[in-house]
């Protein structure tokens, strides 16, 4: 005698629900060889293409295995009902029993239909062990409830759009591990190399989380204004690197001590606090402050072509200072293995100025004089003054700038 297990999945909509129809997936066992045995999965095909019946994504659903007797019935619901057995929802599922497999797309925003005329019947036979739908052999199809139902096609609207991109922390070609944080409807940490499901109609926040001594993040995949170790990126990449460089150590100096400034656009303020309060500040900061995160690190050769539309390290240094009673003017930045301007200038008189460092062992000096007062009256002015009178420094007993 032919024996035949039927297996009901039960998917209710929200509508349907409230007018009491639903439409319904049955897969039938026939021949039957051991009705002990039969294993039927279920499985979310794509874990990040799963709704739930407010049509937001899910992450992680479950995965389902069980063991039915020949007799035996599983019902499965969209909406949990505590009188079934498995949960499912908006998807593409693979259902397996042994080694044959179809697929079940459920993926309408009008699905379930009603009222209850379209349901999906599907047969595997044991003996043969192939799955048949409507009379014809469908191992590894995908069927959908759609077009059972005679529908064209899928009204997909109510899902957001996914996209899957990879991101990796890359050094000249090489994939050099680490993690990436990325935030777009939730936040996941990925291995370099790894892949993400990410929302179509969100933008997505990328953190590489890889901080060396030697090394550095420099820029997402376009070259160099994506600079930040945190950026904001569309979701229109198959493909998101973290590009690394090499840095060297460099010294950035003054005479008479006097305070002076760097923009470092990749500075990294606070690098051993989370990554989720991470500060780059991108301005000019004080070189002592900065020191505070050890020495001075920087690319080398950035921004030969001095660019204005990329990155470029700069300095500044008052043109007046004023320290221990005395008045001290700038007079000029000089420098070893640096360049301040694209025709190769190693000095410039600028205060402030675009820098590149061309190799190891560079250093910056800002050199001052002591400035000469023309007269102790305020009658006569100084050079450089801009026509303003500058009294004599002993008479007004200038104080030092902050």
């Amino acid at each position: 005698m032919k024996k035949c297990t039927v297996f009901i999945v039960l998917l209710i909509g929200m509508t349907c629900i409230l007018l009491g129809h639903g439409g319904e997936v049955i897969i039938s066992i026939e021949d039957s060889q051991d009705p002990n045995v039969n294993i039927v999965q279920i499985i979310p095909h794509d874990m990040l293409d799963v709704y739930d019946t407010s049509f937001s994504r899910i992450v992680g659903p479950e995965s389902f295995s069980r063991s039915v007797s020949g007799d035996g019935t599983l019902f499965v619901d969209i909406f949990g009902n505590q009188t079934h057995d498995i949960t499912l929802y908006y998807g593409y599922y693979q259902i397996s029993i042994g080694n044959r497999s179809i697929y079940l797309d459920t993926r309408d925003c009008n699905y379930p239909y009603h009222p209850q005329t379209n349901d999906t019947y599907v047969i595997y036979n044991d003996s043969s062990e192939h799955f048949y739908y409507k009379g014809d052999e469908c191992d590894g199809a995908t069927i959908t409830v759609w077009e059972n139902a005679g529908i064209p096609a899928a009204d997909i609207s109510c899902f957001p759009p996914f996209y899957y991109m990879y991101f990796s922390n890359v050094m000249d070609d090489l994939d050099i591990g680490g993690e990436i944080l990325v935030s777009n409807e939730t936040d996941t940490v990925i291995h370099s190399g790894g892949e993400a499901g990410l929302n179509g109609l969100s933008d997505i926040q990328a953190t590489t989380l890889l901080v060396s001594p030697d090394t550095s993040h420099h820029d997402w995949y376009d070259g160099a204004t994506l600079f930040r170790t945190t950026d904001v990126m569309f979701v229109n990449r198959a493909e998101v690197i973290a590009h690394y460089k090499t840095r060297v150590s460099t010294e950035i100096n003054s005479d008479y001590s006097i305070p002076v400034e760097f923009h470092d656009p990749w500075y990294l303020e606070n690098p051993t606090d989370p990554p989720a309060i991470w500060n780059q500040p991108d301005q000019y900061l004080y070189v002592e402050d900065m020191l505070d995160n050890g020495p001075l690190k920087v690319f080398m050769e950035e921004n030969m072509d001095f660019e204005t539309n990329y990155p470029i390290y700069s300095v500044k240094a008052p043109s007046l200072y004023f320290k221990d009673n005395t008045i001290y003017k700038f007079s000029s930045w000089t420098g070893t293995n640096v360049r301040f301007n694209g025709q190769g200038n190693t000095t410039t008189t600028e205060n402030e100025t675009h820098v590149v460092f061309l190799g190891e062992n560079s250093f910056l000096t800002a050199n001052y004089i002591v400035a000469n007062l023309v007269s102790n009256t305020q009658n006569e002015k100084a050079p450089g003054s801009g026509g303003f009178v500058l009294y004599a420094w002993k008479d007004l007993n200038l104080q030092p700038t902050d």
